[in-house]
This record gives structure tokens, sequence and C-alpha cells, in this order.
């Protein structure tokens, strides 16, 4: 007699495995629309193809060249201007915001390349 898993026990560990994988899904598989009193704002940070424009007041932080949903382009990953912090740190595709000075450029900076890095200060 071979020792190993019979069918039954095989099919009640893929039962297990299911239940486990359907316990970690939301639990509505529909989207649910917010109303206007409902809607909230937008995250401080995003993501986007470098085919999309980035929005004013937005700056590109990251770019992600092997990105599979925007290929051939670029992914770029963009953030909000936050004028209460006192330093930045961005990617030379988009301008410097107004009202902020470069206070440090890096060249060819990983995470930006082939951008360059700035670092951008309020003021």
């Amino acid at each position: 007699m071979t020792r190993g898993i019979t069918p039954v026990t095989f099919v009640k560990a893929c039962i297990v495995f299911i239940l486990f994988i359907a316990s970690m899904l939301p639990l509505s598989a529909t989207p649910t629309r917010a109303t206007p009193a409902e809607a909230t704002p937008p995250p401080s940070i995003r993501t986007i193809c470098a085919s999309t424009p980035v929005p004013a007041g937005w700056v590109v932080i990251s770019v992600n060249h092997k990105a599979p949903g925007c290929a051939p382009a670029a992914q770029y990953v963009i953030m909000l201007v936050d004028d209460s912090k006192p330093l930045l740190s961005m990617c030379s595709v988009t301008p410097v915001p107004e009202g902020w000075t470069i206070v440090n450029v890096t060249k060819n900076a990983p995470g930006c390349a082939p951008f360059d890095r700035y670092i951008i200060r309020r003021g």
C-alpha cells in the first residue's frame, strides 16, 4: 500500500485553501459610487502613465520604466505639492512649482533616471 494524499484529503485541502483566499477578498465585488456630498479629495500620491499629462499642482517623485500597465511608456508616481512641508524631493520631469526653489540637484538620479532629482524648498 502506498502512502500519500487521498482524493478526499486533497479536496478538503482545496476547499480550505479557497475559503482562506476568499476571506482576504473584499465583501463586495461591485464598486460603490460616492454621491457628491460623500466625495473625498483625491489621495496626495498617485501613479499615472507618462503619456498622461501631470495635473497642475502635482510633481513627479518617481519614474518606473518597467511598469507593465503603461508599456511602452514609463509610469510616474506623482505627489500633490504640500505647501506645509519645508522640503520636497521631485524628478525634473515636471517644472519646479511656483514659490519653490531648488536647493540640491542629483544628476540622473536613481528613481528619476534619466531625469535629475531636485530637492526643493518653499520660498
